[in-house]
């Protein structure tokens, strides 16, 4: 009696993925979610741009505006949204005002980066090209929108920083306060916040630039980083896991540090005291440990990415580091590692390049 033979395996043709979803449903998602991510309180909002930018290196500029678009006009419809059930007497309501600065808001945030970095890392041959040309493209835009800003308010732009600040700080207060029935550890933060508020207040003013700079950086390098972990690069060399500064810029470091110490430390007094002095050492402090809190993330996933971890492994990895860069208190432990990176050299590329050079020869 003959043997049945074996059930035959279809052809590899009969098994399709699902068909891609349609662009304008595309559009719409990345749009939407973009506006979602910018209406979360808090640090995450520089995250938004990132579903915009994807739009942009997947299907092409027409996709990006088109996600754009949409994410402009869900702005408006979510700060409405968020406002809904807020207590009359909390101050929450939105004026037409009100929403028109929240969309300005999200172009100048969300759409102007996502936009100049799609344009600026198409051009470039590396990541770090693209974001340099970035920065040089969206840092003159951002300061001439504050200046039309400011010039259609009261007062100079030094008193629109100052009012900027001293309404972020009564928000900070008053939600540390909101914490003292549960924790009581904020007890000295509001103190110190509340008796010291007039320094707080002119030491923001003066570093206000370097802090706006530090900031415009960061966002254009998270996004560039998130953008490459859920898309990839354009070129398998081009790793940003191997950035790191120069070993110059440490001494530039060191000596904003040696002339803080010496207006303001336990070494004040052995040079006359200059406010203009002591606020380019304390910019050049701020600036610069941006700098190594970039190459802190560097080096955290120069062995992250190494690691063989199965996609939900790595999606929690991401989440954690995330988190991790939304807390002041771990978002140091970046600079940190950045600093002994510079010492140490903790990814050993100083040895790989000197061994790659003795094979060469």
């Amino acid at each position: 009696m003959r043997r049945p033979e074996p059930p035959r395996s279809k052809p590899a043709a009969d098994y399709r993925l699902p068909p891609r979803a349609p662009l304008w449903l595309r559009g719409a998602v990345s749009g939407s979610f973009s506006a979602a991510i910018f209406g979360v309180p808090g640090l995450l909002a520089v995250l938004a741009p990132v579903p915009l930018l994807i739009a942009f290196r997947r299907d092409g500029a027409q996709m990006g505006y088109t996600a754009s678009v949409v994410g402009l006009l869900c702005t408006p419809l979510l700060l409405g949204l968020s406002r809904l059930g807020a207590p009359p007497e909390a101050g929450m309501g939105l004026s037409s005002a009100s929403l028109g600065y929240g969309v300005l808001a999200y172009a100048l945030l969300a759409v102007a980066p996502a936009a100049v970095l799609a344009w600026s890392l198409k051009r470039a041959g590396t990541a770090l090209e693209g974001l340099s040309l970035a920065a040089l493209l969206y840092g003159p835009l951002v300061a001439a929108v504050f200046a039309l800003v400011a010039a259609g308010s009261e007062g100079s732009a030094g008193a629109l920083v100052a009012s900027w600040a001293d309404q972020s700080l009564g928000l900070v207060t008053e939600a540390w306060r909101l914490r003292l029935a549960e924790d009581m550890s904020f007890l000295e933060a509001v103190a110190d916040l509340e008796t010291r508020r007039a320094w707080y207040l002119r030491w923001i003013v003066r570093l206000a630039p370097a802090l706006a700079l530090s900031l415009m950086l960061g966002m254009l390098w998270i996004c560039v980083v998130y953008l490459r972990w859920f898309v990839g690069g354009e070129r398998e060399d081009d790793d940003l896991t191997l950035w790191k500064l120069p070993m110059g810029v440490m001494y530039c470091f060191m000596g904003c540090t040696a002339m803080v110490v010496l207006q303001e430390g336990v070494l004040e007094g052995l040079m006359p005291s200059s406010d203009a002095l002591l606020t380019a050492a304390l910019s050049g402090l701020v600036l610069l440990m941006a700098l190594y809190w970039f190459q802190g993330v560097a080096v955290t996933n120069y062995y992250f990415v190494r690691m063989r971890l199965g996609p939900f492994s790595r999606m929690a990895g991401l989440g954690a580091q995330a988190l991790l860069m939304i807390y002041p208190v771990t978002s140091v432990l970046f600079g940190v590692m950045g600093l002994a990176d510079a010492w140490f050299d903790l990814r050993r590329l100083e040895e790989d390049a000197t061994s790659e050079t003795g094979a060469e020869t």
